[in-house]
C-alpha cells in the first residue's frame, strides 16, 4: 500500500493512497523509513518499511487489517542511507540543490531528511 507523507505539526502526517481510508491522516510520526519513494512538490508517495514515535489518529485503522499492516508498526529502521535531503520551496533537494523526483530509499527522522538513491 502506497501512503503520501507530508510535513505536519511536529512530526509527519500519513494518508493512505488506497483502501477504506484512502485520503484520510491516519497516524503522525516522529520518524519514518519509506521505500520506493516518489516526490511529489513538498510531499511523498511511498511504502512505509518501518514507524517510530507513531500516533494513530483514527480508531479505525485498528480495524482495517490492510492499513494496519501497511503502516509496519513493528518494522525495523534501517539506516543506511547516503545523501541528506533538504525540503524548501521547491520540494525536495539533494546537497547539490537539484530538485528531486525519486529515491529508492528515503529515512525521514524528525525535519531531516536522509536518502538513498535519490534521483
Amino acid at each position: 500500500m502506497q501512503f503520501q507523507i507530508s510535513s505536519g505539526n511536529g512530526g509527519w502526517n500519513i494518508t493512505p493512497l488506497s483502501g477504506t481510508l484512502e485520503g484520510q491522516i491516519v497516524a503522525t510520526a516522529e520518524g519514518l523509513n519509506l521505500l520506493g519513494v516518489k516526490f511529489a512538490g513538498k510531499t511523498i508517495i511511498g511504502s512505509i518499511k518501518a514507524l517510530w514515535g507513531a500516533t494513530i489518529l483514527l480508531e479505525s485503522v485498528y480495524s482495517d487489517m490492510e492499513t494496519l499492516r501497511a503502516i509496519s508498526l513493528g518494522g525495523v529502521f534501517d539506516t543506511k542511507v547516503e545523501e541528506r535531503l533538504t525540503l524548501d520551496y521547491d520540494g525536495f533537494s539533494d546537497r547539490a540543490n537539484k530538485v528531486c523526483r525519486s529515491a529508492k530509499k528515503l529515512l525521514l527522522i524528525g525535519a531531516d531528511i536522509y536518502s538513498k538513491g535519490a534521483t
